[in-house]
């Protein structure tokens, strides 16, 4: 009988780190362990020792999608988006750690680079981020005055408004950068400092969109990350309320630039809808119950779809003339709705006249026939303007035409009481067609941004028809169940959330055979 020692995981870089098209870090890795490697991170640090922040470590968890008992050899890449960290910009050096069950670490060998890092046009931006910088390159024995070099630097930026359009933002968050540098008492003000500074600059250079588009990158990496190390329910919890916010926060900026690009005139409600807002807080409350329920990689897939959803509206936003083309579309939509909501107001309007006349017992009204004639000749252009911007005339206008036509003809006859009717008809298609304008608005942007979504959910280029009987999704973009990214039906949630909580109370049975308690406490793990 021969006993096998434990050995400690081994760990490298499968080829050296870079910065990828994107300005992310990208690496590739390898590890391996005669059990099994339970958690896999990366260590940066400066190469510069005389730094002030040379003793400490950004650590990222790299996640392990492979199962436990098939972790004995991993390889695999990821990027992450440093550009904001601290030290973009700056030498550094990596190195990869890789844990087993026992405890014992391996580490590979350090590689050095240069973090990647973001280049600003915008001249104020510019300036922030070089004040930024010197906060960055602070030495233990000239950390206070280079500090005091910054207020100084931040004043003269903030002595020129103009140059940053006058923003109160950016005014006020400046005074605040320097009101932490002159009273903050430990060394976390710098990294607080440095981070503000970075979204003040941000905002100069791409606006608040990308701000909240930055924040929830964030929020999304570090669910992904908790998801993949099997985090416990409280913390998933929180993190999923995280993102939650910050793609509310995203897609309200995003309508709001949407709005100041396009000279769009809409209320934020009606554009976060055609942004498909409903339907992505859908999918992110999704695969919040499939992490309740112990499906995590189900979970995992669902929010990798909201990434992607994600990206291809973050890649139309930069798309240039497909972006330019959307405000135009928008702007011309905002007009036309303004039109149909003047429309049906005119269309009231006539509709109390003629109950007037109808209680008064008046006979046959030209003057009002004539209204309703040219009410309707309004509606014709309108539906022209509609069937070229929309590609379709919504079929609410032209039941509303009808309606319209009738009302005239009743009005000339002198039977008021019928055209009441046809009038109150007319009045509610109208109403009607600016939900289905809207709703077919929303279909062209969905085409723009790269899904699609309607009654039965969203998905990626989905095309009509792909669903089976049931209505479920059977193309590749599938995203609600019944697709092809294993997402259990709601059924089977149910049935899942059941065994849950039978387990847990069987948990607390103290009663209970000791080999079967401990049994369901392994399964409860799980979950």
């Amino acid at each position: 009988l021969a006993v096998l020692p434990d050995l400690a995981p081994v760990v490298g870089f499968s080829r050296p780190p870079q910065a990828d098209k994107r300005k992310r870090l990208a690496l590739a890795y390898e590890a391996s362990d005669d059990y099994a490697v339970e958690k896999l991170s990366l260590e940066i640090r400066l190469q510069d020792g005389s730094l002030l922040a040379a003793d400490r470590v950004t650590r990222l968890e790299i996640p392990l999608a492979a199962a436990p008992s098939a972790r004995q050899h991993l390889t695999g890449e990821i990027a992450r988006n440093l550009v904001a960290h601290p030290w973009a910009g700056l030498a550094v050096e990596l190195t990869l750690r890789a844990l087993d069950g026992a405890g014992q670490e391996g580490l590979s060998e350090p590689e050095k680079m240069i973090l990647p890092e973001r280049e600003f046009t915008h001249p104020v931006a510019r300036a922030i981020i070089t004040q930024r910088r010197r906060l960055a390159l602070l030495k233990p024995g000239s950390a206070r005055k280079i500090a005091r070099d910054v207020i100084v630097g931040l004043e003269l930026i903030k002595q020129k408004p103009t140059a940053f359009e006058s923003s109160t933002t950016v005014f006020l968050a400046l005074g605040v950068a320097q009101a932490r540098l002159r009273h903050g008492q430990d060394r976390g003000k710098y990294e607080a400092v440095m981070n503000l500074l970075w979204n003040v600059a941000i905002s100069l250079e791409d606006g608040e969109l990308a701000v909240a588009e930055r924040e929830l990158e964030t929020a999304r990496e570090e669910l992904n990350d908790a998801l993949a190390n099997n985090a416990d329910g409280d913390e998933i919890d929180r993190l999923m309320d995280r993102v939650a916010e910050a793609l509310d926060n995203y897609l309200q900026a995003l309508a709001e630039q949407l709005q100041a690009d396009g000279g769009v005139e809409m209320d934020l409600d009606p554009l976060m809808r055609m942004l498909g807002a409903d339907d992505l807080r859908q999918l992110l409350d999704q695969a919040r119950q499939m992490a309740r329920t112990g499906a995590t990689e189900a979970a995992r897939q669902m929010l990798s779809q909201l990434d992607r959803l994600l990206e291809g509206v973050q890649g139309a936003m930069r798309g240039g003339s497909a972006m330019a083309d959307m405000n135009q579309v928008l702007q011309q939509f905002s007009d036309m709705l303004e039109r149909v909501r003047r429309l049906t107001q005119r269309q009231q309007d006539l509709l109390d006249d003629t109950f007037k006349d109808s209680q008064n017992g008046a006979g046959k009204s030209p003057v009002g026939a004539a209204a309703q004639k040219a009410l309707r000749e309004q509606l014709g252009d309108l539906m022209l303007d509609a069937d070229e911007v929309l590609g379709a005339i919504p079929p609410a206008l032209g039941r509303a035409d009808r309606d319209m036509n009738d009302a005239a003809q009743s009005l000339a006859r002198g039977k008021l009481t019928e055209a009441v009717g046809q009038q109150s008809s007319a009045v509610e298609n109208l109403r009607q067609g600016i939900d289905q304008m809207s709703s077919q608005m929303a279909q062209m942007m969905a085409g723009t941004l790269g899904f699609s979504f309607g009654q039965n959910g969203m998905g990626m280029g989905q095309m009509p028809g792909e669903r089976d009987p049931f209505g479920r999704l059977t193309g590749n973009g599938g995203l609600l169940p019944g697709g092809k990214i294993g997402i259990p039906e709601r059924g089977q949630v149910q049935r899942s959330r059941q065994i849950l909580d039978e387990l847990r109370r069987r948990a607390g049975q103290r009663q209970r055979p000791r080999p079967e308690r401990d049994y369901i406490d392994r399964l409860l793990k799980k979950f």
